[in-house]
Protein backbone atom coordinates (compact mmCIF):
# COMPACT_ATOMS: atom_id res chain seq x y z
CA UNK A 1 0.00 0.00 0.00
CA UNK A 2 1.07 3.70 -0.62
CA UNK A 3 1.33 6.84 1.34
CA UNK A 4 -2.23 8.45 -0.07
CA UNK A 5 -3.78 4.73 1.62
CA UNK A 6 -2.59 5.77 5.02
CA UNK A 7 -2.99 9.58 5.20
CA UNK A 8 -7.04 9.61 5.44
CA UNK A 9 -6.07 6.83 8.77
CA UNK A 10 -3.66 9.68 10.23
CA UNK A 11 -6.20 12.26 9.79
CA UNK A 12 -9.17 10.49 11.38
CA UNK A 13 -6.43 9.57 14.18
CA UNK A 14 -5.47 13.16 15.02
CA UNK A 15 -8.78 14.30 14.63
CA UNK A 16 -9.73 11.53 17.26
CA UNK A 17 -6.75 12.51 19.39
CA UNK A 18 -7.79 16.27 19.23
CA UNK A 19 -11.28 16.47 19.86
CA UNK A 20 -10.22 13.69 22.93
CA UNK A 21 -7.83 16.53 24.36
CA UNK A 22 -10.48 19.46 23.44
CA UNK A 23 -13.16 17.14 26.09
CA UNK A 24 -10.22 16.94 28.60
CA UNK A 25 -9.64 20.69 28.88
CA UNK A 26 -13.31 21.32 28.47
CA UNK A 27 -13.78 18.63 31.50
CA UNK A 28 -11.03 20.28 33.36
CA UNK A 29 -12.14 23.77 33.15
CA UNK A 30 -15.80 23.03 34.06
CA UNK A 31 -15.30 20.68 36.82
CA UNK A 32 -16.11 22.43 40.25
CA UNK A 33 -13.92 19.71 42.37
CA UNK A 34 -16.18 20.33 45.43
CA UNK A 35 -18.25 17.25 46.69
CA UNK A 36 -22.08 17.11 45.37
CA UNK A 37 -23.99 17.55 48.15
CA UNK A 38 -26.18 14.78 49.63
CA UNK A 39 -29.50 14.26 49.07
CA UNK A 40 -32.64 15.18 51.34
CA UNK A 41 -34.11 13.35 53.34
CA UNK A 42 -37.06 14.04 52.17
CA UNK A 43 -36.26 13.68 48.97
CA UNK A 44 -34.56 10.42 49.84
CA UNK A 45 -38.28 9.40 50.90
CA UNK A 46 -40.69 9.68 48.51
CA UNK A 47 -38.26 8.53 45.72
CA UNK A 48 -38.01 4.81 48.15
CA UNK A 49 -42.09 5.01 48.35
CA UNK A 50 -42.20 5.74 44.52
CA UNK A 51 -40.21 2.53 43.49
CA UNK A 52 -42.33 0.40 46.29
CA UNK A 53 -45.20 1.44 44.34
CA UNK A 54 -44.03 1.07 41.32
CA UNK A 55 -42.91 -2.93 42.18
CA UNK A 56 -46.44 -3.60 43.29
CA UNK A 57 -48.28 -1.81 40.57
CA UNK A 58 -45.94 -3.97 38.19
CA UNK A 59 -46.18 -7.10 40.14
CA UNK A 60 -49.79 -6.61 40.11
CA UNK A 61 -50.08 -6.63 36.34
CA UNK A 62 -47.92 -9.56 36.24
CA UNK A 63 -50.42 -11.25 38.18
CA UNK A 64 -53.39 -9.85 35.82
CA UNK A 65 -51.65 -11.14 32.31
CA UNK A 66 -50.93 -14.41 34.18
CA UNK A 67 -54.78 -15.10 35.22
CA UNK A 68 -56.62 -13.94 32.09
CA UNK A 69 -55.69 -16.76 29.02
CA UNK A 70 -53.51 -18.46 31.28
CA UNK A 71 -51.19 -15.96 29.89
CA UNK A 72 -51.68 -17.10 26.06
CA UNK A 73 -51.26 -13.96 23.58
CA UNK A 74 -54.54 -14.16 21.58
CA UNK A 75 -55.60 -12.77 18.28
CA UNK A 76 -57.62 -9.40 18.22
CA UNK A 77 -58.81 -10.26 14.52
CA UNK A 78 -61.86 -12.55 14.41
CA UNK A 79 -61.42 -15.52 12.69
CA UNK A 80 -64.21 -16.44 10.05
Amino acid sequence: MNKSHFLPLFGFGAAALGLTAVLYVFGAVFHSGAPAAPPDAAEVAAVKVARQQAQSLEGQRRIRIAQSNHGRITSTRRER
